[in-house]
């Protein structure tokens, strides 16, 4: 890339670039930035990919892959007794996840649903209501799907709907 600097009477004079400079272009996804761990091994090979490169101008790394939508059927749990009428919940969950944990979690969804109904069961519809109670669940059910994924990890859990009764 030329970079331009002013000349004295009023033009734009374009700089020849330095041939001999290396340029680093990257491509990262987002949610593998936010590792620190995973920084520092990118960054020792990075400088290793850009000593070993047969192109002196360019060395182009990709980390990580494809992101892909898995869906779970609509889950509806009725919640914890407080003596007055029967309350329920209906969630609406879609786990974002790399394209290759998708089989593992499809063949643990049965799992998930089970461990989720169980999650549910044992709460109050106070401790649901709000940003903070859905934020608890989304937790939760992080966990549960961390856990059946493990030692890989959803990006996110979101919720399609979350109707409290």
């Amino acid at each position: 890339m030329a970079a331009a600097s002013a000349t004295g009477d009023g033009r734009a004079k374009r700089a020849v670039p330095d041939q001999g400079r290396r340029v680093l272009r990257l491509r990262l996804r987002p949610y593998l930035l936010a590792a620190g761990g995973l920084a520092t091994v990118a960054v020792v090979g990075l400088l290793a990919a850009a000593a070993l490169s047969p192109d002196p101008g360019v060395v182009e790394i990709e980390i990580g892959g494809e992101l892909v939508y898995h869906g779970f059927p609509d889950i509806i749990a009725d919640l914890k007794d407080e003596g007055r009428r029967p309350r329920y919940v209906k969630l609406g969950i879609i786990v974002e996840l790399p394209a290759e944990l998708r089989p593992r979690l499809e063949a643990s969804r049965t799992a998930i649903v089970d461990a989720l109904h169980a999650y549910l069961r044992e709460r109050r519809a106070e401790e649901l209501v709000g940003e903070a109670g859905a934020d608890r669940v989304r937790e939760a059910l992080t966990g549960i799907v961390n856990q059946a994924l493990a030692p890989d990890e959803a990006r996110a859990v979101l919720f399609r709907q979350f109707i409290l009764n």
